[in-house]
């Protein structure tokens, strides 16, 4: 029997696809899904379809396929260590996504992408089969995440010079995790140093944030010489952790460079005690050239 994969159709087979407790049947007459009970209803390609194929094991590929192409490094990290955790699997992919927001709805727009297109491999089969032409797959285009996930405004220090010290704390404790609490504190003392250089000076930047008003990042720019308007220093320049690998930086980046040439600007230098070689890279990516470096010896393996 022809049937119309509607969109309800569609929405009710994929809720079943993901429910494993459960055996349904299509009843192509009533267009409806019923639970297979012993022998009261017998799949028989005519009026009463078995679903597509999905099993558990597909489930744990579709896990792993997601993964791979995550951006974000921490979500990445952490759902990689659900994958090889054993046992609860599925649920605790799900709790690590709670911390991701965005990387969540990704997840669910990556999952809808994946069963839909075993749904339409399985619809089509039957197409072929009654003699009618295949039917390709009716998805939207994933939304674009800075028009839809975050906000860029440009940087007020009356508004957000609050947020910066706040956030400060965290990352000098990032900085204290990563290097160790003596060098850490050094690293941050810098930074304090750095961030000074705005003060009492002419400011500009952007700020990052998501639609639920959450700070995701920050870059704040400084013309610190009194003499010279048309050198600026980056004196701030961070994503936090959660927000990492999404390519917010580059456009909190790019977003100041096209700033800065609004303004005459001819050089900016960025020159923090701690520049991550992923933010090095996407420096020398979008025009900068490396002129000096730093070091540090540790006269304890000397």
């Amino acid at each position: 029997m022809v049937f119309e994969l509607t969109d309800s159709v569609k929405r009710d087979i994929l809720f079943a696809m993901e429910d494993q407790t459960v055996h349904h049947v299509l009843d192509a007459q009533t267009l409806t899904l019923i639970p297979v009970h012993d022998d009261n209803v017998t799949a028989d390609d005519k009026r009463y379809y078995e679903l597509p194929e999905w099993s558990s094991s597909d489930g744990y590929r579709m896990l792993e396929a997601f993964t791979d192409q995550v951006r974000s490094p921490l979500a990445r990290e952490e759902l990689k260590q659900v994958l090889v955790g054993g046992r609860g699997v599925f649920r605790n992919f799900k709790n690590v996504l709670k911390a991701y927001p965005l990387v969540d709805r990704q997840w669910h727009y990556f999952k809808q992408c994946q069963m839909t297109e075993r749904l339409f491999e399985w619809y089509n089969a039957l197409r072929e089969s009654w003699g009618l032409e295949v039917l390709s797959e009716d998805l939207e285009d994933d939304e674009d995440v800075f028009e839809n996930d975050f906000e860029f405004h440009p940087y007020d220090s009356s508004a957000d010079t609050e947020t910066l010290v706040r956030i400060q704390k965290m990352l000098e404790d990032e900085y204290d995790r990563q290097y160790g609490a003596q060098l850490g504190h050094a690293f941050a003392a810098l930074t304090r140093h750095t961030q000074k250089l705005r003060e009492d000076t002419e400011q500009f930047g952007f700020v990052c944030r998501t639609q639920s008003d959450d700070f995701a990042g920050c870059i704040v720019c400084s013309c610190f010489l009194p003499a010279d308007k048309k050198t600026a220093l980056i004196t701030d320049f961070f994503v936090l952790q959660n927000y990492r690998g999404l390519g917010i930086g580059k456009e909190l980046l790019l977003r100041t460079l096209t700033a800065a040439k609004e303004r005459g600007i001819h050089f900016v230098l960025a020159a923090q005690a701690v520049v991550p070689k992923h933010v090095e890279c996407m420096l020398v990516q979008n025009g900068f050239d490396k002129v000096c470096s730093g070091f540090v010896a540790n006269l304890s393996t000397i």
